[in-house]
């Protein structure tokens, strides 16, 4: 055998393994309507479809354009433009990207998947479908497994007739439990009893807070820092609330003080200040402890806990009760009833009276 021979064999026998190689790597630029079975993971089998793929062996790196469709096990994953590098297991999906499963649906611009971690994040739009609830963000990191969710940049999440909105949310979608940070805020329809006509009239809720945290399993919500609660004809400001459906009751505590409350033809201009509040939510009564103070056209009345009736449009004050009017008059006693409709009251108990007399000229 020549020199020559022998060096054409090795040659062809070098470019017979190049090729098996290239071959088993998937290391080729794919036609059109390319499909293949991949195992990505040991035991894992995917399968990759796309008009055009090109496998770069040297950096391990296979790039996929057009109609790209990944299959692994029960994900898809969708996209224009697809990286997938195989030594980190990281998919980098460009283009009106969707990554589904059975229980959920994530869309975006951009996602980066994480093979082995079964972790995605996303960002430009970003949508992810759960049931009936739906979040949006700029941008979007979740955890398959753990249905653990933590997004940013104009956070809006809707399930059933709640909305919440804020800045940043962490939430467990196993748990249904979420927590908004920054102009937080929920909207929350809600069936407030049944009319005579047989109806279920429905009230809207409305949270304002820095931070806010619900669970929609029981449609429970606390809410903290700078609070503002709107219900009906019930418009309130505290430092926390807390509100449930279950229980019937708003909770709210520190600095708190109701600037609307009842028929505003009859309720309009008067303030209730306190330091804990309780606003029964089907009735809209309230119960007040702290330092309660009730205001009204130039009157002012004081004690340590007050009710409120909607029904009978009166406010009961207990507890060294102080009431004083325009004309600076004072009166003392344990409890005091104010009618807010006809604007009389009633005292009751150790009653002291101390009045201005005006002298004459």
């Amino acid at each position: 055998m020549t020199g020559k021979t022998a060096d054409r064999i090795r040659g062809a026998a070098r470019w017979l393994l190049a090729a098996a190689v290239l071959a088993a790597a998937l290391v080729l630029v794919a036609p059109a309507g390319w499909s293949q079975n991949i195992q990505i993971v040991p035991g894992q089998q995917g399968r990759l479809r796309a008009d055009r793929v090109r496998y770069d062996a040297r950096a391990q790196v296979l790039i996929a354009e057009g109609h790209v469709h990944l299959t692994l096990g029960a994900l898809e994953l969708r996209s224009d433009r697809l990286r997938l590098e195989q030594k980190t297991l990281v998919a980098l999906a460009e283009g009106t990207v969707s990554v589904r499963q059975p229980e959920f649906s994530l869309g975006a611009a951009r996602v980066r998947y994480d093979i082995r971690r079964r972790s995605a994040q996303a960002e430009g739009g970003t949508i992810l479908t759960q049931g009936d609830l739906t979040v949006r963000a700029g941008r979007m990191k979740f955890e398959l497994d753990a249905q653990i969710v933590a997004a940013a940049g104009g956070v809006t999440v809707t399930q059933g007739t709640s909305t919440l909105t804020g800045t940043t949310l962490q939430a467990n979608l196993k748990a249904k439990r979420a927590e908004v940070v920054g102009e937080a805020q929920l909207v929350r329809t809600a069936p407030v009893g049944a009319a005579p006509s047989g109806e279920q009239p429905r009230e809207e809720t409305v949270i304002r807070a820095t931070r806010l945290q619900i669970r929609w399993d029981v449609n429970e919500a606390q809410a903290e820092g700078g609070v503002s609660v709107r219900r009906g004809t019930v418009a309130v400001r505290a430092q926390q609330a807390r509100y449930s459906e279950a229980a019937d009751r708003l909770d709210l505590d520190g600095g708190v003080v109701v600037e609307e409350f009842g028929d505003q033809s009859i309720t309009a201009g008067a303030t209730l200040a306190c330091e804990r509040l309780v606003v029964f939510l089907r009735e809209r009564d309230m119960e007040a402890s702290g330092k309660v103070t009730v205001t009204q056209k130039g009157r002012t009345a004081t004690g340590e806990r007050g009710a409120y009736s909607e029904k009978a449009k009166r406010i009961v004050l207990t507890g060294g009760v102080q009431l004083q009017d325009e004309e600076g008059n004072v009166i003392r006693a344990d409890r005091v009833v104010i009618d807010l409709e006809d604007e009389t009251f009633e005292a009751s108990g150790n009653v002291e009276t101390i009045f201005k007399v005006q002298r004459g000229r």
